[in-house]
């Protein structure tokens, strides 16, 4: 980060930088402690480098997403945890989620695209949640 902030703020007063987290840095895992602890200090990092980014006047801004079940080759891994077989983790991340499936790779890209649009231009410092509503319960 500290070799690629200068060039975002050489270019024309704006920028985005979009960090990704997880809803385990947000809840926390039992099952994958090391994975929750990084992710849970990207979103400290996200956070403080969105203040000091604020505080420079420079037109950067720093937010993170956090997706939660993505049906990615990460949550294919989950066959075999627990006896699991990738129809059982399909359908336990179904019941889950209160939207009643996996999210997908463009629901994340989807997001990105919000966060790093002039749309978003005052948003910064976020953790945005892309979870189907996992968090919620």
């Amino acid at each position: 980060m500290k070799h690629m902030l200068p060039l975002i703020r050489r270019g024309d007063g704006r920028g985005a930088i979009i960090n990704i987290a997880s809803v385990t840095g947000i809840r926390g895992s039992g099952v994958f402690v090391s994975y929750s602890a990084s992710k849970s200090g990207l979103i400290g990092f996200t956070r403080a480098l969105a203040r000091q980014c604020a505080a420079a006047n420079d037109g950067v801004r720093v937010n993170a997403i956090a997706p939660g079940i993505i049906d990615t080759p990460i949550f294919a891994r989950l066959e075999g945890v627990a006896g699991t077989s990738s129809q059982d983790a399909s359908a336990s991340a179904a019941g889950l989620v209160p939207l009643g499936r996996p999210g997908r790779p463009e629901d994340i890209a989807h997001a990105a695209v919000c966060l790093a649009s002039d749309e978003a231009a005052y948003v910064t410092g976020i953790v945005l949640p892309v979870d189907g509503g996992l968090l919620t319960g």
